[in-house]
């Protein structure tokens, strides 16, 4: 990317809440631009609740706009609406006010002719309209499955209908995994495939021998450890198995758990420990107990979907990882016990048991180092600078790459 350049980031998470994909993105963008990071906005349900339960969210009913350093701002909008999933109408207003809201700080900041990056599927009434350069649409996940199935919002046609009109009006689109890039080049033949990766300087950093977490010292070995957000896509089954197959083993479960069906499936068991959300910082300290990592989903086409976050920080930790067979993992090789069947899943948990030990670690911990987050800014740089040579072409474009035409106009 030459020079510096303004980018819009509509994202799907708070800047400080738990990193996954969005905030690390944003990190590496923010080498070569200046970055508006404009927040995830929880809707005003969430808003509410959180009131009720004291303990609210990080939301204000106007929004704010708020400073990092210099070259990184962050814009927490107004909460948005109910229903947008269902009901276009409510999506529609929902984008006005995200955009009056995003437009608004643009101008405080005196951002001009920016890239508008969006992580929000539901985001095509915005591109056109942000006085952006050009917009590019980044998808993380399978929305059309996951936000119907694990968070029980909205109808699959109308969040397939929605992703399919932002990502044919972005000027290229980057997708996580090969299934969601394969998805999106149907509607947009200028789909890229940008896996995630690991954070080395976090995760591959030894953790200190006093490190250890309080509430993780009453609880003795073997520990195989899950951190992530515990959803419909996580195998609950099978950690129930493993726990009542092997009361000698404890299960630590790290990360969220709203929204997540039959949890009461492993509440209550002793030898299963839901510690709940923690610090990003405090992880590696989590992770050096974890005598083997889990990576438990089960099965399905939408498995396909994801990409190995969490591995990839397991790995850079030098933990065994027992996981689901699923494809954007199958290049890992020997680094991951790779299991087909729960059967097989649990006879593996035994052998990563029994086989860890020093030149396996280094060897997860070259496999991590081979997927930097600063491998993939530089494959999403290119992608920019490709993009960007190309818009010195008159010949390139039919018309102006991420701006309406009449007949987009009519068919939103």
């Amino acid at each position: 990317m030459s020079g510096r350049r303004d980018i819009v980031i509509l994202a799907g998470g708070m800047w400080r809440e738990r990193w996954t994909t969005y905030q690390r993105i944003a990190r590496e963008l923010a080498k070569n631009a200046r970055i508006l990071y404009v927040e995830g906005n929880y809707s005003l349900g969430k808003l509410l609740k959180g009131l009720f339960r004291r303990r609210p969210y990080p939301v204000t009913l106007c929004g704010r706009l708020r400073t990092e350093n210099e070259n990184f701002h962050v814009l927490t909008p107004p909460p948005r609406l109910a229903f947008r999933h269902w009901f276009r109408p409510i999506g529609r207003l929902n984008q006005w006010i995200l955009g009056r809201s995003v437009r608004r700080a643009a101008r405080k900041l005196g951002i001009a002719d920016p890239i508008l990056w969006s992580f929000l599927h539901q985001t095509d009434r915005l591109i056109g309209r942000m006085g952006e350069r050009y917009a590019v649409y980044h998808c993380v996940d399978y929305w059309p499955w996951l936000i119907p199935t694990v968070f029980l919002l909205g109808r699959r046609e109308r969040i397939e209908k929605d992703e399919a009109m932002t990502a044919a009006k972005a000027a290229f689109t980057v997708s996580t995994s090969r299934f969601l890039a394969r998805r999106l080049a149907t509607v947009n033949p200028a789909s890229h495939h940008v896996p995630n990766a690991a954070d080395l300087d976090l995760f591959g950093a030894d953790a200190r021998a006093d490190a250890e977490p309080a509430d993780m010292k009453a609880i003795a070995g073997p520990v195989l450890g899950f951190s992530g957000t515990l959803e419909a896509k996580t195998n609950l089954d099978l950690l129930r198995r493993i726990a009542d197959e092997r009361p000698d083993w404890n299960v630590v479960l790290i990360g969220k758990t709203e929204n997540v069906p039959d949890l009461g499936r492993i509440q209550g068991v002793p030898n299963i420990h839901i510690l709940g959300l923690k610090p990003r910082e405090s992880l590696p300290d989590y992770f050096r107990r974890f005598d083997v990592c889990l990576v438990p989903f089960r099965r399905s086409e939408e498995l396909e979907s994801i990409s190995p976050l969490k591995i990839f920080e397991y790995l850079a930790a030098g933990r065994p990882v027992v996981a689901t067979r699923y494809g954007e993992i199958e290049g890992l090789g020997e680094a991951v016990y790779l299991s087909d069947t729960d059967d097989e899943f649990v006879a593996n948990l035994g052998r990563a048991l029994q086989e860890d030990g020093p030149e396996r670690r280094a060897r997860r911990r070259e496999v991590a180092a081979q997927n930097p987050w600063e491998q993939r800014g530089e494959a999403l740089a290119a992608l920019i600078a490709d993009f960007e040579q190309k818009l010195t072409d008159p010949t390139c474009f039919g018309r102006d790459p991420g701006r309406k035409t009449k007949g987009e106009a009519r068919g939103s």
